[in-house]
């Protein structure tokens, strides 16, 4: 009784195959048939059946368990650039020798993977290329791999090995000009600043490198370490980016949002390159990151958030307009699709000193106009927008 209990679990934790199910009730058929009938001759061979579909249950249950490691270089890519994924195997002994099929999810796709190793209990290394074709986060695994026992009556299926991210940033266009603005007043007006001068907009330690001429001495005798000033050009304005990220700017057209997405990073890495403070917003108000001027002067890493940011932005189907900052708005980008209402245009760029709208169009009669007193630009790709706002701002 004991045994055949075991036997019962065994069949019940393991996966028959299609084949391994019917050489098994193909077996007990013939062995009942056998005893009913006294044709002892069929015994025999339902009961090999039986042992057969036993003993390969046994081999795919015997089994060690298999390891699997993932890379993936590199982590963080732009859209269109692939990312190498490797996966190695350290492949167990069996007492049968199993045939292996392994595939790798990737955003739930079964992606195939060989792992054919040169001997029992050695390693395995299958990669692939992942192709990038949109923003976003990427789920790479687990890795589903099936043993299958050398007739094919049983196997097993595994998830194994761990579960990477990779993260697809928008493909930045390339700007080469940004407009001067302009930049508040202790009085509250507007003035135009051309050069000289710097504003004190933050503190960091002192890290190998950093200009001994910059250090901050009160700051430096207060805290016991050496703290270095962190100045902005006062000639170069804050700019604001706005992303309008609302299915209806673009009639529900996801490829002019993809274009819409590439202007505004290109227009972030622009503004972070020249060493600007720069804030990025969504209308919808998913986003709202700030990058002040010290990030692009400090010497140190480029800071990612804001591209971070908007490679998980998506559209939203709400028409509502989330608060838009009016702090420090001297210049101010709205980056939207052909379906835009003026009204909306005015109203989100009506504190700002320098307005620019841009325009993602599939046929736009001119790539140059104005809605009401914002100047605009419009053209069917993010590089057909880049072009025309050269021309105006270059």
């Amino acid at each position: 009784m004991a045994r055949g209990a075991k036997v019962a679990g065994m069949l019940r934790r393991s996966s028959l195959t299609g084949r391994g199910a019917v050489a098994l009730l193909t077996g007990l058929l013939l062995v009942a048939l056998a005893v009913a009938t006294r044709w002892w001759a069929l015994v025999g061979i339902g009961a090999a059946l039986v042992v057969l579909v036993l003993v390969e249950v046994a081999a795919v249950r015997g089994e060690r368990r298999l390891v699997a490691t993932r890379t993936v270089e590199p982590l963080v890519v732009q859209r269109g650039t692939p990312a190498r994924c490797l996966v190695t195997a350290h492949l167990p002994g069996a007492r049968l020798p199993l045939r292996r099929e392994a595939v790798d999810l990737v955003d739930g796709v079964a992606r195939p993977v060989p792992l054919d190793a040169p001997r029992a209990g050695g390693p395995s290394e299958a990669g692939y290329d992942l192709e990038t074709p949109r923003r976003g986060l990427v789920t790479i695994g687990p890795l589903v791999v099936r043993s299958l026992a050398p007739l094919g009556l049983a196997g097993v299926v595994r998830e194994v090995g761990q579960v990477r991210q990779l993260r697809v940033l928008p493909r930045p266009v390339r700007l080469d000009t940004l407009p001067r603005g302009t930049r508040r007043a202790a009085t509250g007006q507007d003035e135009r600043v051309e050069l000289g001068g710097t504003d004190l907009v933050g503190l960091h330690e002192y890290v190998a490198g950093d200009d001994l001429r910059r250090l901050h001495w009160a700051s430096s005798a207060r805290t016991g370490t050496l703290m270095v000033r962190d100045d902005a050009d006062p000639a170069l304005p804050h700019v604001l980016v706005l992303l309008d990220d609302r299915s209806a700017s673009y009639r529900d057209d996801e490829e002019s949002f993809e274009e819409a997405v590439d202007f505004a990073a290109g227009l972030v890495d622009r503004a972070v390159g020249d060493g600007r403070h720069v804030r990025l917003q969504t209308l919808s108000g998913q986003v709202d990151v700030d990058v002040p001027a010290r990030t692009a002067r400090a010497g140190g890493p480029p800071d990612r958030r804001a591209s971070h940011a908007l490679a998980e932005v998506a559209l939203a189907g709400s028409p509502h307009v989330a608060s838009v900052s009016s702090r420090d708005l001297d210049v101010a980008v709205l980056v939207t699709g052909e379906a835009v209402a003026p009204a909306e245009v005015a109203g989100v760029l009506a504190t700002s000193s320098v307005p620019v709208l841009a325009q993602v169009e599939p046929a736009p009669q001119s790539p140059f106009g104005a809605v009401g007193a914002v100047p605009a630009v419009r053209g069917a790709s993010a590089g057909l927008l880049a072009a025309a706002w050269e021309v105006v701002h270059g």
